[in-house]
């Protein structure tokens, strides 16, 4: 878990190493790039202030995070950051991600394995209820946690009426036009 404060600076990192997640670190040591963590985890902190309270998003090295804002006063004061946790088997994200292919080239397969077995796995239904855990913290930790519920409340509100919207733009497209009934209504 990481604590950024509300310009995004982090603050306090509770990992088994500083310095990333031991993917990154390996992929940092075998190419010299920089994966760009810090900035997608500061954009995921202020994207769960934006949607409600709470955000899953994934790293440039493909593995799962989830965020929540604290706040403090009616302002954001602060956000944590959970992950990395990996939903799906390493032998899989090993042939399947991106980043491996691009910039994991030089890393032995083993290296990488063994920097994937640091992490959690977890399912995709499991990540969602640690999201919702991480919420009920920053909740607590906060004094502010009416507007969040109601935030939260709202968000999830947009998002059912938009697939509601979405399944019936389906049905109408699924049903094709009845030119052979406008043609005999014509005559």
């Amino acid at each position: 878990c990481r604590l950024y404060d509300a310009k995004g600076s982090l603050l306090l990192q509770q990992q088994a190493r500083e310095g990333g997640c031991a993917l990154c670190r390996e992929l940092y040591a075998a190419t010299g790039v920089d994966t760009g963590c810090a900035k997608v985890h500061q954009y995921g902190a202020r994207q769960a202030e934006r949607f409600g309270g709470r955000y899953i998003y994934f790293c440039p090295a493909d593995m799962a995070y989830f965020a929540s804002p604290v706040t403090i006063g009616g302002q954001v004061d602060g956000a944590l950051v959970g992950g990395p946790v990996l939903i799906m088997d390493p032998e899989d994200y090993l042939e399947e991600t991106p980043l491996l292919v691009q910039r994991g080239g030089k890393l032995e397969r083993g290296l990488l394995k063994a920097a994937l077995e640091t992490f959690r796995q977890v399912t995709p239904d499991k990540l969602k209820h640690l999201s919702a855990l991480l919420f009920a913290l920053t909740v607590y930790l906060g004094d502010n946690s009416v507007s969040l519920v109601r935030s939260r409340a709202q968000s999830e509100q947009q998002q059912s009426i938009a697939a509601i919207i979405q399944s019936y733009k389906e049905e109408e497209a699924a049903v094709p036009y009845p030119y052979e009934k406008e043609k005999h209504l014509v005559q």
